[in-house]
């Protein structure tokens, strides 16, 4: 088991974002185009493991960001996939940690750290009930990897990150119990449960600002962003009723 490098595992974007469709990309093995187009946006990890190629990919969606796990077979036919994420629920991939001989563990979301099982043979599995909440597949009986991970409620984890000191991790916080009971919660700063979580973050927020900066295609102004961020919530969810953003 090992990690790939960006030589030789890569992608490159094949349709982007649209109102109606997610990021599709195309993958590259040592910097050739392989025909192969997976829904994602980013790749997040990539590894090697018994003629096996595991790929991470996110949809880089602001606000509801899902995984993307990809399964490939030593001559990249896809013989296993699973999503995981829920709505309203943004994820940040980090601390991937490889645990030879068969086992990897990230933290994604739901304040847990999850753990993939990768087996030589295909298992048996039941539809929506062999894996956990959060962890979506096709339908079908058969798995080639194990997703474990039980992510807790939203409620658990504020309560969790409600329980401590006041600390700043690389320019974000969190908040102690105190603060939280006496209602000063700040509407601007992050809440973590832990400093793993807070680093995380913080990284990816950066990232995505090093980005922004390097993006040489004209600036959208504030009207057109929250225009286009509307579209996504109701194309998505099919909202008809009240939307919290047009308050």
């Amino acid at each position: 088991m090992r990690p790939l490098s960006t030589s030789e595992f890569a992608i490159r974007p094949a349709s982007p974002y649209t109102d109606t469709a997610l990021a599709t990309s195309e993958l590259l093995l040592d910097g050739s185009p392989t025909g192969l187009i997976v829904t994602g946006a980013v790749l997040e990890a990539a590894v090697e493991w018994q003629g096996y190629r595991i790929a991470f990919l996110t949809d880089d969606i602001p606000f509801e960001d899902m995984l993307r796990i990809y399964m490939f077979d030593a001559k990249m036919t896809l013989v296993d996939a699973a999503v995981l994420g829920a709505m309203y629920s943004t994820g940040i991939f980090s601390d991937l940690s490889l645990q030879p001989p068969d086992a990897l563990t990230f933290r994604f979301f739901g304040g847990i750290v999850w753990r993939v099982v990768l087996l030589a043979e295909r298992e048996f599995a039941l539809p929506f009930l062999s894996d956990p909440r959060g962890v979506s597949r096709k339908f079908k009986f058969f798995r080639q990897f194990r997703v474990e991970g039980k992510p807790q409620p939203e409620e658990a984890r504020s309560t969790s990150s409600q329980s401590g000191t006041v600390t700043q991790t690389r320019g974000t916080m969190r908040v102690s119990s105190a603060s939280a009971s006496s209602g000063d919660l700040s509407p601007v700063a992050p809440q973590f449960a832990t400093d793993e979580e807070a680093e995380a973050y913080d990284y990816w927020f950066r990232q995505k600002v090093q980005i922004s900066l390097k993006d040489q295609r004209p600036t959208a102004s504030h009207e057109e962003v929250m225009t286009t961020l509307r579209k996504i919530i109701e194309t998505k969810h099919d909202i008809s009723g009240s939307d919290p953003m047009r308050s």
